[in-house]
């Protein structure tokens, strides 16, 4: 910890009243962007800009699956983000809070996390044009759910730990896919680029927070352990989040991941059964098209089913 001692004034840069500052100045300019954006949209000047921000942020509530979907990535970013720092501070903990690994066996340890991301995310596109998009996140929560009970209940055994996180990986691949090709049949064309935008923004902000949440839970249970190493064959007394810390931390997880499962499920009766154009990309022919569409579902012995990306087939 540093302190700077000036007359009878104590500053740190661990004070909560630093951390307080820090927050302020972070959110602030989030806040000062979004009033600037809503602003600029409502001008009413004759300029082509005008009416189009940088973030429509009206895109949020255009359709309930956005929404839906961006709450999924965020919670999902939680989750994963929360594995990736986590997972190596119980390899590097001293036995038995931990497995007592060094820098190189904590490596092998997230080593399947990057494997299940460039393999699984090669794979699971094809896996998702072919059962939907809703149904695709429901199997991912369902499979980072059953991970992170298992994790919960063996999160001493390194095996066990291996295996979930790779689990975890994949299913985490599988939702983000799934939840952004949501959004992007949700929204029309032209928006697709700023409404992908704010949802991995969004994820993110999700993925910083649930490191912290739990760093902080982490950080006030805590276990003394007598340590022994080269430097100091005295031994000395050293502070290690504690196992119940460790097994809070991933049943809080595995709550997350059951909300998403529900989420997921009602974000399905709302999912477009293909691409939502807007009024303008759509024009007369669209028009044209759906009256054809309805009039055709009247016949007898023809059924029409919609196509996840937008086609149709008869």
């Amino acid at each position: 910890m540093t302190n700077f001692e000036e007359g009878s004034t104590n500053f740190s840069f661990h004070s909560t009243d630093f951390q307080i500052i820090l927050l302020s100045i972070s959110i602030a300019p989030i806040l000062l962007f979004i009033n600037f954006e809503c602003q600029y949209k409502n001008t009413k000047s004759n300029t082509s800009n005008s009416n189009h921000p940088i973030v429509d942020f009206s895109i949020l509530h255009s359709h309930r699956a956005i929404l839906l979907s961006i709450f999924m990535l965020i919670m999902a970013g939680f989750l994963m983000y929360t594995v990736i720092h986590i997972i190596p501070i119980l390899s590097k903990g001293p036995t038995p809070l931990g497995f007592g690994n060094n820098a190189i066996e904590t490596s092998y340890i997230m080593l399947p996390i990057p494997m299940a991301s460039v393999v699984g995310a090669t794979a699971i596109g094809f896996f998702v044009s072919k059962i939907g998009d809703p149904k695709s996140i429901i199997i991912g929560a369902i499979v980072i759910t059953c991970s992170f009970i298992v994790i919960t209940n063996f999160y001493l055994n390194e095996q066990y730990v291996l295996v979930s996180i790779f689990v975890i990986s994949i299913g985490y691949v599988l939702m983000h896919i799934a939840a952004i090709n949501l959004i992007m049949l949700c929204v029309p064309i032209k928006m697709i680029g700023a409404s992908v935008s704010v949802a991995i923004f969004l994820k993110y902000i999700g993925a910083a927070a649930g490191p912290a949440i739990c760093g902080i839970y982490m950080g006030t249970h805590l276990s003394p352990v007598f340590t022994i190493s080269n430097n100091n064959t005295n031994g000395m007394l050293q502070l290690f989040p504690s196992s119940k810390s460790y097994q809070f931390v991933f049943l809080y997880c595995t709550t997350v991941a059951i909300i998403i499962i529900f989420i997921a499920v009602i974000a399905n009766k709302f999912s477009p059964k293909c691409q939502n154009y807007s009024c303008e990309e759509r024009g007369e022919i669209g028009n044209i098209a759906n009256k054809l569409i309805n009039e055709i579902q009247i016949w007898e012995g023809i059924e029409i089913r919609p196509h996840t990306f937008g086609r149709i087939s008869i």
